[in-house]
Protein backbone atom coordinates (compact mmCIF):
# COMPACT_ATOMS: atom_id res chain seq x y z
CA UNK A 1 0.00 0.00 0.00
CA UNK A 2 1.36 3.84 -0.86
CA UNK A 3 2.03 6.10 2.11
CA UNK A 4 0.20 9.12 2.08
CA UNK A 5 2.08 11.85 0.67
CA UNK A 6 1.54 15.64 2.11
CA UNK A 7 3.38 18.37 -0.05
CA UNK A 8 3.50 21.96 0.19
CA UNK A 9 3.06 24.15 -2.87
CA UNK A 10 5.44 25.35 -5.45
CA UNK A 11 3.26 27.93 -6.67
CA UNK A 12 1.73 31.49 -5.16
CA UNK A 13 -1.36 30.14 -2.97
CA UNK A 14 -4.28 30.66 -4.76
CA UNK A 15 -6.10 33.28 -2.54
CA UNK A 16 -2.36 35.49 -3.66
CA UNK A 17 -2.85 34.74 -7.20
CA UNK A 18 -5.32 37.85 -8.97
CA UNK A 19 -8.09 35.43 -10.58
CA UNK A 20 -9.96 32.92 -8.85
CA UNK A 21 -13.26 30.84 -9.94
CA UNK A 22 -15.72 28.79 -7.64
CA UNK A 23 -18.71 27.32 -7.81
CA UNK A 24 -21.04 24.96 -5.49
CA UNK A 25 -24.44 23.15 -6.15
CA UNK A 26 -26.49 23.35 -3.75
CA UNK A 27 -28.87 19.79 -1.79
CA UNK A 28 -31.70 20.23 -4.55
CA UNK A 29 -29.07 20.69 -7.44
CA UNK A 30 -29.77 17.58 -9.65
CA UNK A 31 -25.54 16.68 -9.52
CA UNK A 32 -25.56 17.06 -6.24
CA UNK A 33 -28.64 14.62 -5.50
CA UNK A 34 -27.19 11.83 -7.91
CA UNK A 35 -23.79 11.79 -5.89
CA UNK A 36 -25.82 12.19 -2.50
CA UNK A 37 -28.08 8.96 -3.09
CA UNK A 38 -25.48 6.63 -4.93
CA UNK A 39 -23.44 7.09 -1.89
CA UNK A 40 -26.33 6.77 0.46
CA UNK A 41 -26.85 3.57 -1.71
CA UNK A 42 -23.49 2.57 -1.20
CA UNK A 43 -23.66 2.50 2.19
CA UNK A 44 -26.56 0.68 2.39
CA UNK A 45 -25.83 -1.75 0.15
CA UNK A 46 -22.61 -2.55 2.36
CA UNK A 47 -24.81 -2.70 4.95
CA UNK A 48 -27.28 -4.95 3.37
CA UNK A 49 -24.43 -7.35 2.55
CA UNK A 50 -23.38 -7.65 5.91
CA UNK A 51 -26.32 -8.66 7.41
CA UNK A 52 -27.23 -11.07 5.04
CA UNK A 53 -23.94 -12.40 4.48
CA UNK A 54 -21.51 -11.36 6.87
CA UNK A 55 -19.30 -9.63 5.06
CA UNK A 56 -19.21 -6.95 2.29
CA UNK A 57 -19.51 -8.29 -1.06
CA UNK A 58 -18.26 -6.78 -4.64
CA UNK A 59 -20.27 -3.66 -5.98
CA UNK A 60 -19.57 -0.20 -7.45
CA UNK A 61 -22.65 2.07 -6.93
CA UNK A 62 -21.35 5.20 -8.07
CA UNK A 63 -23.34 6.14 -11.58
CA UNK A 64 -26.48 8.08 -11.07
CA UNK A 65 -28.23 9.96 -13.49
CA UNK A 66 -31.45 12.32 -13.00
CA UNK A 67 -33.28 12.75 -16.32
CA UNK A 68 -35.54 15.86 -16.48
CA UNK A 69 -39.28 15.75 -16.25
CA UNK A 70 -41.73 18.39 -17.34
CA UNK A 71 -44.01 20.62 -15.50
CA UNK A 72 -47.05 22.62 -16.82
CA UNK A 73 -45.28 25.83 -14.63
CA UNK A 74 -47.27 29.12 -14.08
CA UNK A 75 -47.43 31.58 -11.27
CA UNK A 76 -49.88 30.13 -8.10
CA UNK A 77 -49.24 26.85 -9.13
CA UNK A 78 -49.03 23.95 -12.21
CA UNK A 79 -48.62 20.12 -12.11
CA UNK A 80 -46.10 17.51 -13.37
CA UNK A 81 -46.56 16.67 -16.63
CA UNK A 82 -43.91 13.86 -16.61
CA UNK A 83 -41.89 12.98 -13.26
CA UNK A 84 -37.61 12.99 -13.47
CA UNK A 85 -36.07 9.99 -14.33
CA UNK A 86 -33.39 8.60 -11.54
CA UNK A 87 -30.93 6.37 -13.55
CA UNK A 88 -29.00 4.14 -10.97
CA UNK A 89 -26.21 2.16 -12.36
CA UNK A 90 -22.99 0.06 -12.09
CA UNK A 91 -22.37 -3.04 -10.66
CA UNK A 92 -23.67 -5.30 -7.29
CA UNK A 93 -23.50 -8.54 -6.65
CA UNK A 94 -26.79 -9.78 -6.07
CA UNK A 95 -26.48 -13.43 -5.14
CA UNK A 96 -24.08 -15.10 -2.83
CA UNK A 97 -23.68 -18.08 -1.82
CA UNK A 98 -27.52 -19.43 -2.46
CA UNK A 99 -28.07 -16.12 -0.02
CA UNK A 100 -29.90 -13.38 -2.35
CA UNK A 101 -29.86 -9.57 -1.59
CA UNK A 102 -32.76 -7.48 -2.80
CA UNK A 103 -30.12 -4.96 -4.87
CA UNK A 104 -33.19 -3.22 -7.44
CA UNK A 105 -35.58 -2.77 -3.62
CA UNK A 106 -32.04 -1.59 -1.95
CA UNK A 107 -31.66 1.29 -4.12
CA UNK A 108 -35.29 2.60 -4.83
CA UNK A 109 -36.87 2.58 -1.28
CA UNK A 110 -32.87 4.43 -0.52
CA UNK A 111 -33.66 6.80 -3.62
CA UNK A 112 -37.48 7.78 -2.47
CA UNK A 113 -36.40 7.71 0.95
CA UNK A 114 -33.80 10.53 0.27
CA UNK A 115 -35.76 12.56 -1.84
CA UNK A 116 -38.38 12.60 1.13
CA UNK A 117 -36.47 13.39 3.46
CA UNK A 118 -33.97 16.13 1.81
CA UNK A 119 -36.48 17.99 -0.73
CA UNK A 120 -39.61 18.39 0.76
CA UNK A 121 -41.38 20.38 -2.22
CA UNK A 122 -41.08 16.71 -4.31
CA UNK A 123 -43.50 13.48 -3.64
CA UNK A 124 -41.28 10.79 -4.85
CA UNK A 125 -44.52 8.83 -5.64
CA UNK A 126 -46.04 11.35 -7.90
CA UNK A 127 -42.86 13.39 -9.13
CA UNK A 128 -39.79 10.55 -9.38
CA UNK A 129 -39.47 7.30 -11.02
CA UNK A 130 -36.47 4.85 -10.77
CA UNK A 131 -34.63 3.12 -12.90
CA UNK A 132 -31.86 0.91 -11.68
CA UNK A 133 -29.21 -0.77 -13.63
CA UNK A 134 -27.21 -2.08 -11.13
CA UNK A 135 -25.77 -5.33 -12.61
CA UNK A 136 -23.74 -8.37 -11.55
CA UNK A 137 -19.99 -7.85 -12.44
CA UNK A 138 -17.64 -10.41 -13.85
CA UNK A 139 -16.41 -13.63 -11.89
CA UNK A 140 -12.72 -12.09 -11.35
CA UNK A 141 -14.19 -8.85 -9.31
CA UNK A 142 -16.91 -11.09 -7.50
CA UNK A 143 -14.25 -13.22 -6.27
CA UNK A 144 -12.61 -9.97 -4.01
CA UNK A 145 -14.48 -10.79 -1.17
CA UNK A 146 -13.52 -14.70 -1.03
CA UNK A 147 -9.30 -13.65 -0.89
CA UNK A 148 -7.62 -14.69 1.91
CA UNK A 149 -6.16 -11.92 3.87
CA UNK A 150 -10.11 -10.38 3.51
CA UNK A 151 -10.87 -8.44 0.53
CA UNK A 152 -8.81 -6.46 -1.57
CA UNK A 153 -9.46 -3.02 -4.25
CA UNK A 154 -11.96 -4.28 -7.05
CA UNK A 155 -10.58 -0.56 -8.69
CA UNK A 156 -8.15 1.32 -9.20
CA UNK A 157 -8.18 4.42 -7.48
CA UNK A 158 -6.45 7.72 -5.80
CA UNK A 159 -7.25 10.24 -3.23
CA UNK A 160 -5.85 13.75 -3.34
CA UNK A 161 -7.29 16.78 -1.12
CA UNK A 162 -6.45 20.00 0.03
CA UNK A 163 -6.70 22.76 2.49
CA UNK A 164 -7.41 25.21 4.01
CA UNK A 165 -10.06 26.91 2.12
CA UNK A 166 -9.49 30.34 0.58
CA UNK A 167 -11.60 33.18 1.55
CA UNK A 168 -13.96 32.90 -2.08
CA UNK A 169 -14.42 29.40 -1.62
CA UNK A 170 -15.59 29.77 2.13
CA UNK A 171 -17.45 32.86 0.97
CA UNK A 172 -18.99 30.43 -1.75
CA UNK A 173 -19.55 27.56 0.36
CA UNK A 174 -21.27 29.79 3.02
CA UNK A 175 -23.70 31.65 0.96
CA UNK A 176 -25.01 28.11 -0.15
CA UNK A 177 -25.21 26.60 3.06
CA UNK A 178 -27.39 29.86 4.00
CA UNK A 179 -29.75 29.81 1.01
CA UNK A 180 -30.42 26.03 2.15
CA UNK A 181 -30.80 26.40 5.82
CA UNK A 182 -33.60 25.70 7.83
CA UNK A 183 -33.78 29.09 9.35
CA UNK A 184 -33.67 30.58 5.97
CA UNK A 185 -36.13 28.35 4.56
CA UNK A 186 -38.50 29.16 7.62
CA UNK A 187 -37.89 33.46 6.68
CA UNK A 188 -38.53 33.04 2.89
CA UNK A 189 -40.35 29.95 2.32
CA UNK A 190 -41.06 30.64 -0.96
CA UNK A 191 -37.59 29.94 -2.03
CA UNK A 192 -36.57 25.99 -3.47
CA UNK A 193 -33.65 24.27 -3.00
CA UNK A 194 -31.63 24.16 -6.67
CA UNK A 195 -29.33 26.57 -5.59
CA UNK A 196 -26.02 27.31 -7.51
CA UNK A 197 -23.63 30.02 -6.36
CA UNK A 198 -20.44 31.05 -8.83
CA UNK A 199 -18.25 32.93 -7.22
CA UNK A 200 -15.21 35.36 -9.31
CA UNK A 201 -12.96 36.87 -7.88
CA UNK A 202 -10.30 39.76 -9.32
CA UNK A 203 -7.74 40.40 -6.79
CA UNK A 204 -10.19 41.72 -4.03
CA UNK A 205 -13.32 42.38 -5.69
CA UNK A 206 -16.05 38.92 -5.69
CA UNK A 207 -18.89 38.63 -8.02
CA UNK A 208 -21.50 36.37 -7.06
CA UNK A 209 -23.79 34.78 -9.40
CA UNK A 210 -26.60 33.08 -7.72
CA UNK A 211 -29.50 30.82 -9.36
CA UNK A 212 -32.15 29.90 -6.91
CA UNK A 213 -36.19 29.17 -8.08
CA UNK A 214 -38.94 30.55 -6.31
CA UNK A 215 -41.73 27.97 -5.88
CA UNK A 216 -44.61 28.84 -8.42
CA UNK A 217 -47.49 27.51 -5.67
CA UNK A 218 -46.10 30.33 -3.72
CA UNK A 219 -45.89 33.40 -6.11
CA UNK A 220 -49.40 34.80 -7.95
CA UNK A 221 -48.21 37.11 -9.74
CA UNK A 222 -45.01 38.90 -11.74
CA UNK A 223 -44.90 41.61 -9.25
CA UNK A 224 -45.05 39.58 -6.30
CA UNK A 225 -42.26 37.80 -7.63
CA UNK A 226 -40.05 40.43 -8.36
CA UNK A 227 -41.31 41.88 -4.69
CA UNK A 228 -39.78 38.67 -3.03
CA UNK A 229 -37.23 38.26 -4.98
CA UNK A 230 -35.58 41.90 -3.59
CA UNK A 231 -36.60 40.40 0.19
CA UNK A 232 -34.56 37.65 -0.67
CA UNK A 233 -31.62 39.65 -2.62
CA UNK A 234 -31.83 41.72 0.20
CA UNK A 235 -31.58 38.64 3.03
CA UNK A 236 -28.27 37.65 1.34
CA UNK A 237 -26.53 41.12 0.71
CA UNK A 238 -26.77 41.29 3.91
CA UNK A 239 -25.17 38.12 4.87
CA UNK A 240 -22.48 38.25 2.46
CA UNK A 241 -21.64 41.62 3.96
CA UNK A 242 -20.97 40.26 7.05
CA UNK A 243 -18.86 36.98 5.87
CA UNK A 244 -17.01 38.46 3.06
CA UNK A 245 -14.74 40.76 5.91
CA UNK A 246 -12.76 43.28 5.44
CA UNK A 247 -10.55 41.28 2.66
CA UNK A 248 -13.15 41.22 0.31
CA UNK A 249 -15.26 43.46 -1.46
CA UNK A 250 -18.55 40.90 -2.94
CA UNK A 251 -21.17 41.84 -5.26
CA UNK A 252 -24.00 39.67 -5.83
CA UNK A 253 -26.59 39.01 -8.29
CA UNK A 254 -29.64 37.03 -8.14
CA UNK A 255 -31.44 34.95 -11.14
CA UNK A 256 -29.19 37.19 -13.68
CA UNK A 257 -32.23 35.99 -16.29
CA UNK A 258 -35.03 37.78 -14.80
CA UNK A 259 -36.85 40.27 -17.18
CA UNK A 260 -39.51 42.42 -15.75
CA UNK A 261 -42.75 42.30 -18.20
CA UNK A 262 -41.87 38.67 -19.74
CA UNK A 263 -43.96 36.64 -17.78
CA UNK A 264 -43.34 33.26 -16.62
CA UNK A 265 -40.47 33.38 -19.22
CA UNK A 266 -38.73 36.54 -16.94
CA UNK A 267 -39.33 34.63 -13.38
CA UNK A 268 -37.13 31.63 -12.18
CA UNK A 269 -39.56 29.65 -11.01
Amino acid sequence: MMKPMILRSTCDPLADQPFEIVERKGLGHPDTICDAVMEQVAVELAQAYLKICGRVLHFNADKGLLVAGEVDCRPGGGHVITPMRLVMGDRATFEWRKKLVPVAEIAERVASTWFRRHLPHVDPLKHLTCQVELKPASAELQSVSERRGGPVANDTSAAVGYAPFTPTERLVFQVEQFLNSASFKKAFPATGQDVKVLGVRTRGQVTLTVAMPLLASSIRTESQYFSRKAEVLKALQSFVKQKAGSGLSAEVTLNALDRRGAGVEGMYL
